[in-house]
Parts: structure tokens; sequence; C-alpha cells
């Protein structure tokens, strides 16, 4: 059985579902027999039956696939939770932090830093670290980032 939360939208969507299977899936809550709710996946296609119906039509069957989702959106709910405490770790800490990736380009500011530039850290995410940190076109001589430290020669 559907569960109750979940039956509105399931309703509101089965239509087209039923029409058009091809490439929609739908996800939603179900008690099965012994009570257990699980997350469920249909997947939907129709498959062309010989014959006719009652009233002279094509028969035309709508096959749906169930899946258990369960574990599968319980892992998801989890790397979410842990994303949303590191990036709230990460904003907390009022140390100066950039993540840089191997081009010394931006990947992330904490709002420490953020705030020490007088910027967001949306306006320093994509731009080369000296380009932010000294307003420059090229990296400065003394910049620890050298071609010992970092992996990729030429920065």
């Amino acid at each position: 059985m559907i569960q109750a939360d979940d039956r509105k939208i399931f309703f509101s969507r089965f239509r087209a579902f039923y029409n058009n299977p091809s490439g929609k899936r739908m996800e939603a809550g179900m008690t099965c027999r012994n009570g257990e709710v699980v997350i469920t996946e249909l997947e939907g296609r129709r498959m062309k039956q010989s014959g006719q119906t009652p009233d002279s039509r094509p028969a035309d069957w709508l096959l749906i696939t169930i899946n258990d989702i369960t574990q599968r959106k319980t892992a998801e709910q989890a790397i979410i939770r842990a994303k949303t405490q590191w990036e709230q770790t990460f904003d907390a800490v009022p140390d100066l932090i950039a993540i840089l990736n191997e081009k010394a380009e931006i990947v992330r500011v904490n709002k420490a830093l953020a705030a020490r530039l007088g910027k967001t850290p949306q306006q320093c995410v994509g731009k080369k670290c000296y380009e932010v940190l000294h307003q420059t076109r090229s990296r400065p001589g003394d910049c620890p980032l050298t071609s010992n430290f970092w992996p990729v020669a030429g920065l």
C-alpha cells in the first residue's frame, strides 16, 4: 500500500506515467504486508499484446517494475547530512581557508577568508588564488605553491 504522504503525488502523476511510461520513474513509500515501510521506485513500459480488448481495441499492457530503493535513499540522506555538517564546520572555522585545485584555482573559501577579502565565497570560486589574494595576473615569486610543492609544473 502506498504511504498516505505519497498518495496524492502518486495519483496526480500516475495518469501521465500510465499514458507514456517510457523513460519515466516515480518514487513512493510503500507499506509491505509485514508492516515494514520501504521506499520504492516504479519504472514502467508498454508492451503490445496480440489480440484485442472486448471493445475491439488492440491489447496494450503496462508493465511496472517496483524496486526497493530504501538503502539507496538512506545513503543519499546520510551523504547530504555529512555534506551539510562539513560545510557548516568549514565556514565556522575562524582561520582563513581556501581549497585550490591543481590549476591554483579556488574551489572553495570559508566565510572568514571571504570576509577578509571583502567578497562573498561565490565571488572567489573559479579564480586563480593569486588573482584573489594578491590582485595580480601571475603567481608571485614567493608563492608557496612552487613546482616542488604543487604537482603541476608551470603554476
